[in-house]
């Protein structure tokens, strides 16, 4: 549809100015090894850990240390009791040691009865010709009756 100005100038003889092409005014577009290059960058920049000074890994390292020296004299209790963070331990006895898990049960052997059974149901499930799964299903409906399922 043509508006009315650009019917006066086609009327007129003059040529109307060109339609900005889409690209012109968009960025240029990135090709995809670039956009690839930018998302690993940014992946592996997440990745890093921010860099720790010198100092503060020496002071993480003794405070890791200082923890496990508590932990490994059991005074942990002490301070979070001193802190209200637990309540306080009645029996200074360590929990007893789980008794040994016992023997697996294991399940009980199908009859010769279950197994013919299994083996006819397979039959039908496995059959590859349509005559085949009708024979299995016959002898497993007269030997058990139809199925429930």
């Amino acid at each position: 549809m043509t508006t009315p100005a650009l019917l006066s100038t086609l009327e007129i003889g003059a040529v109307a100015p060109p339609l900005p092409v889409l690209s012109e005014r968009e960025r240029p577009k990135r090709s995809w090894r670039e956009i690839d290059a930018g998302r690993d960058g940014a992946r592996s920049r997440d990745a890093r850990a921010p860099s720790d000074s010198p100092a503060q890994a020496k002071a993480s390292k003794a405070h890791r240390a200082a923890l496990d020296a508590l932990f490994e004299r059991g005074e942990v209790g002490k301070y979070a009791e001193k802190l209200g963070l637990g309540a306080p331990r009645t029996d200074p006895t360590p929990p007893a040691a789980p008794a040994a898990p016992a023997a697996p049960i294991e399940p009980p052997k199908p009859s010769a009865k279950e197994l013919e059974r299994a083996a006819l149901r397979k039959k039908i499930i496995e059959g590859t010709s349509r005559d085949g799964v009708a024979r299995a299903f016959d002898r497993y409906a007269k030997a058990y009756g139809m199925p429930k399922e």
